[in-house]
Order: C-alpha cells, then sequence, then structure tokens
C-alpha cells in the first residue's frame, strides 16, 4: 500500500521538473526534523514511541552509575553517550540509523567505563527487548512531523520553479 502510494506521489511530482537535488534537499530538512524530535524524546524526555518512560534502575546498577557521576533519577540510556552519539542521518539510505561500531572501538566521554565489544546497534536492541518498549523507531507524531516537512519543502521548491 505504501509503495503506491509512494509512486503515485513521485509520478505526480515529476511534472514539477524537480532534480534529484531538490529531492534530496527536501527529504535532509524532513530527515533532520525527525532527528531533532526523535533525539529528544528518547534522550531528553526518556520515553518511548508511546510516551512512556523507561523505568528506573536496580539498585546495584544505581550504585555503579553513581560510581561514574552519572544520574540515577530515571533511566535515561546514557551511560557512555555512544549509543547516543552514533545515532545520525544516513542520506545514501535516506534513514535514521544507528552506528554499527562497537564500544571498544569508539572512545567514551567517561574515561571511567569499561568498554565491551557490543555494537550500538545491539546495545538499541538489548535496551529495547529488556525494557519490553519500542525506543529506536519514530512515533506517530515525528513521522508525521517528517512529512509535513518533506511536503512544506517540495511545496516550496516547486513554487519556486513556477
Amino acid at each position: 500500500m505504501a509503495n503506491t502510494s509512494i509512486i503515485l506521489a513521485v509520478n505526480k511530482l515529476q511534472q514539477f521538473n524537480l532534480t534529484d537535488a531538490d529531492i534530496r534537499f527536501a527529504i535532509g530538512l524532513a530527515l533532520s526534523e525527525g532527528y531533532a524530535h526523535i533525539m529528544e524524546r528518547i534522550f531528553n524526555q526518556n520515553k518511548d514511541i508511546n510516551g512512556i518512560g523507561f523505568g528506573s534502575y536496580s539498585e546495584k546498577y544505581k550504585e555503579y552509575r553513581k560510581s561514574l557521576g552519572l544520574q540515577v533519577q530515571k533511566k535515561d540510556l546514557q551511560l557512555s553517550d555512544r549509543l547516543k552519539d552514533s545515532i545520525s542521518i544516513d542520506m545514501d539510505r535516506y534513514a535514521i540509523t544507528i552506528g554499527e561500531n562497537s564500544d571498544i572501538n569508539t572512545p567514551s566521554r567517561n574515561p571511567r567505563f569499561r568498554s565491551g565489544n557490543i555494537t550500538q546497534t545491539q546495545k538499541a536492541k538489548y535496551n529495547e527487548e529488556n525494557l519490553g518498549q519500542e525506543i529506536f523507531s519514530a512515533d506517530e507524531f515525528e513521522k508525521k512531523a517528517i512529512f509535513e516537512v518533506l511536503k512544506e519543502e517540495l511545496e516550496n521548491i516547486i513554487n519556486s520553479k513556477l
């Protein structure tokens, strides 16, 4: 269903002589909007795609985080910032992605943090499975924001060509 809608939309857009650069620019702006919302929700609001928080840390894990000088009031998925720093916009795939670098190959901002050989993608998947929450996808608001920006930017480009 979605693919058919996309094909119809692309066919309609062809009449406006949009270049690949025009479309790439609009998609880049749209993904930037989505990225900002997703990062805010996950790493500032500490919520999954349904607006539910991540819960609290166990007492043992609180002690470990305290030893690293980190907050323990609410679960924030930011032990080393490697996961947060690995999320980016991939314009080759037109997607917001999580990097594949392992902790061992990525320096931590906290020199007291011990490194493992887990990749950031594995870490994200582990967090979702462990918490039983979908976290690293776009929620409905974020999807709508992405498509609104894409629509607005394509309209701006089309209007500038008329």
